[in-house]
């Protein structure tokens, strides 16, 4: 990760709010979590896993010190994008644009062969 100031990161994340206030994506209240749809398709994009934040509800002895905010784990219909919260905008854009992502919002190929599209194109 490269550093930021926090200046920058504050004027990064100001955009991020704009980005997903105009694009009706949601978030988490840490702004670690994003929740939206492309298509139809449920998409969470987070910098963390549904796991890791289920783990962080109870402390080393076990007691519980909040609720789960995924008490059900991962949803089926929901696909799960491991990113920073900088690239919300990209992912978004991406999978707008009619890409296919893996697991951690990487382009590895296109649904369709729109203008300038191409299958299996990788972005570096």
């Amino acid at each position: 990760m490269t550093y930021m100031s926090p200046a920058e990161e504050e004027r990064r994340l100001s955009e991020i709010r704009a980005f997903c206030n105009a694009n009706g994506i949601r978030c988490s209240k840490s702004m670690n979590s994003y929740y939206f749809r492309v298509r139809g398709k449920a998409y969470r994009v987070s910098n963390h896993t549904v796991e890791a934040s289920n783990k962080r509800a109870y402390d080393r002895d076990g007691k519980k010190r909040r609720e789960l905010y995924h008490p059900n784990g991962r949803e089926k219909d929901v696909t799960y994008i491991h990113a920073s919260r900088f690239r919300i905008p990209q992912i978004y854009m991406d999978l707008k644009l009619g890409a296919i992502l893996d697991g951690r919002g990487r382009v590895i190929g296109y649904t369709y062969r729109g203008a300038g599209a191409t299958s299996r194109s990788r972005r570096s």
